[in-house]
């Protein structure tokens, strides 16, 4: 029951963007906030008159966005609470006889307890690189930007669709070979 409920809420935050982007294109279109409304509609012209910003624009406004929620980012662990477990209240004595490695000699327990300590320390390393991984996503998305603003568009989709033409010859090679 936990696994089927913990899917539905990561399905609900896949929408949940979408939502609330959907909320805030009502919002311009209704004019709740005049000085959005005209400022969108102002874009929306550029927009239309330049389409080659379109990409550069939608990189920058990305890379806004993201550099503004990355100040709210989580700073621990979501699954850990020391406050909850009253990690810090624990007396040394019983840190000790939880750590111990050799368990009464049983074989079985000990290396149950290593296994333990190396998903822990794997995981702990896990967390400290994941950490970084919003940084780089925003870094992505300005260097993407970037190159879509110095480069002409017509260049951009042209290296793509050679891209896109070679994957598919390799593909089918591919494909004959096998039936072959």
């Amino acid at each position: 029951m936990e696994h089927e409920e913990a899917n539905f809420f990561r399905i609900m935050s896949l929408f949940c963007g979408i939502i609330t982007m959907g909320k805030w294109f009502s919002q311009v279109c209704n004019w709740k906030s005049p000085f959005t409304s005209v400022l969108v509609h102002i874009l929306f012209l550029i927009l239309i008159c330049y389409l080659e910003l379109i990409l550069p624009t939608l990189f920058l406004y990305m890379f806004l966005i993201g550099l503004w929620n990355y100040r709210f980012r989580p700073r621990n662990p979501p699954h850990m609470d020391t406050k909850l477990s009253w990690a810090e209240t624990v007396h040394p004595d019983e840190l000790d006889e939880e750590f111990d490695t050799f368990v009464a000699g049983r074989i079985q327990t000990v290396v149950a307890d290593i296994a333990m300590q190396g998903e822990v320390s794997f995981s702990t390393e896990l967390e400290r690189h994941q950490s970084h991984q919003p940084l780089r996503s925003v870094q992505f998305v300005f260097n993407c930007g970037s190159v879509c603003n110095t480069t002409k568009s017509s260049c951009v989709l042209s290296k793509a669709s050679k891209v896109s033409q070679q994957t598919s010859f390799c593909t089918h090679q591919l494909l004959q070979e096998a039936s072959s």
